[in-house]
């Protein structure tokens, strides 16, 4: 009996959906991440990117891509929100780049936006 409730047990364990454990795993979570960002899938990736900065505050690299997702699907506001956390994390050469892509980023949402005829959005 006691054989078949360990089998039970594990089983269930198997059936629930994968979260992140270890150090390991969190790194797994960015790179599906990753692969769904290039795929340009950012409502699927972000998921991923908020779990992997949820269980690691400073993964830097998760940050990064979460912020591109963002700015990407024109969340402006929420991509503004969660920037402070990876601008404190960054060395000093790389916060150049940052402020690069995330202005580059926004002029491209303001173009698009004019462009489209939404003058008030913009």
């Amino acid at each position: 009996m006691r054989a078949v409730s360990c089998w039970i047990a594990m089983l269930s364990l198997l059936a629930l959906p994968p979260y992140v454990s270890a150090a390991n795993s969190v790194k797994d979570v960015l790179e599906l991440a990753v692969v769904r960002y290039e795929q340009d899938d950012y409502e699927r990736a972000n998921p991923h990117l908020n779990e992997a900065t949820a269980h690691d505050p400073f993964f830097a690299e998760a940050y990064k891509y979460l912020k591109r997702s963002l700015l990407k699907m024109e969340r402006w506001l929420e991509a503004v929100e969660r920037l402070t956390r990876p601008y404190d994390l960054m060395p000093e050469a790389q916060e150049r780049v940052f402020w690069v892509e995330f202005w580059d980023s926004v002029v491209k949402g303001f173009i698009t936006l004019l462009d489209d005829g939404e003058m008030e959005r913009a």
